[in-house]
């Protein structure tokens, strides 16, 4: 077994041992944005993205500074054929979540949305009506603004998803509530990838268990999810390839992986606290033999986190 540090970028968390540098626009059958990489201007970027209305893919690049939601606005309003917006990591100035508003009504293009990095609150009815309006929609990543209520009625109007990021995953229980969301996330048979769960109520979390047989990628690297929890979760996934999760899953949880998760292909644990030089976690190298051991397909493992008595 290989201890690989893959290149791929995280679909959620920033870590400097994760990330593969700066990323730019990424142009799809757009001649006009060819040279935007090299661009140091903001006002020329925008121009340029404004003049090319068949625009079919943008991500937004972390190496601009400036970029902000009024200029998503202007992308919305304006680039008619926009198939894919990916914020993953961007660093956007967030001065309203009304942008989604200036969508046009005729707009029905999009096949991926990922607004994970936006912190201020989203218009929830513009993002339920550009829901709708996409048949094509695969992979939606909300932003943590999201409550569980809102997420029950995105998923009923985009029942086609593969890859799905929720929003907060919390809210005061309530038996209705639980009963909703449960219903909505069965509907959603071809989700393969799921992450997010920022603010994770655990009583919530068995209203994903119709779905955990169908995921292969579980993305939990932003979930303060304790190890009991967690252990019911991966037990929940037979047919999961990859897992990134926090240290809280402990050696009982990586125990649970090596028994349930045979296909198993790469596993990334990131410390809770990465300020803290040993944090209060049972994490030993008994949990990562656990995993190699119970885990023939597993050829990649990336550590971020301090092991209890690790001896090689």
């Amino acid at each position: 077994m290989n201890n690989n540090n893959s290149t791929e970028q995280p679909p959620f968390r920033s870590h400097p041992a994760a990330k593969n540098g700066d990323k730019f626009p990424r142009v799809s059958s757009s001649p006009s944005l060819k040279a935007l990489g090299s661009q140091t201007s903001m006002q020329e970027m925008m121009s340029a993205l404004l003049q090319d209305r068949i625009l079919q893919e943008y991500e937004a690049p972390c190496a601009f500074e400036g970029f902000s939601t009024d200029g998503l606005a202007a992308i919305a309003a304006n680039c008619r054929n926009l198939r894919e917006l990916d914020l993953h990591e961007s660093d956007v100035e967030d001065l309203s979540g009304h942008w989604l508003s200036h969508f046009p009504d005729t707009y029905t293009s999009f096949v991926s949305l990922n607004i994970s990095c936006l912190g201020s609150e989203l218009s929830f009815s513009a993002l339920e009506r550009l829901v709708a309006r996409c048949p094509n929609l695969r992979s939606l990543r909300l932003n943590r603004s999201v409550p569980l209520d809102r997420l029950a009625n995105l998923l009923r109007l985009a029942p086609r998803l593969t890859d799905l990021g929720t929003g907060a995953y919390s809210a005061e229980w309530r038996p209705d509530v639980f009963t909703i969301l449960s219903r909505a996330i069965s509907g959603c048979k071809e989700i393969k990838s799921l992450s997010g769960f920022w603010d994770v109520v655990p009583s919530y979390l068995p209203a994903i268990y119709s779905i955990c047989p169908g995921l292969t990628s579980l993305n939990l690297s932003y979930a303060i999810i304790q190890s009991p929890a967690l252990v019911k979760l991966v037990s929940q996934c037979p047919n999961l390839q990859r897992l990134w999760v926090l240290d809280y899953i402990e050696d009982v949880g990586l125990d649970a992986l090596a028994e349930s998760c045979k296909d198993l292909r790469e596993l990334r644990v990131f410390p809770s606290d990465p300020f803290v030089v040993e944090p209060n976690v049972s994490l030993t190298e008994q949990g990562l033999i656990s995993v190699s051991e119970g885990c023939p397909k597993l050829h990649s493992v990336l550590y971020l986190c301090c092991l209890h008595n690790f001896v090689l």
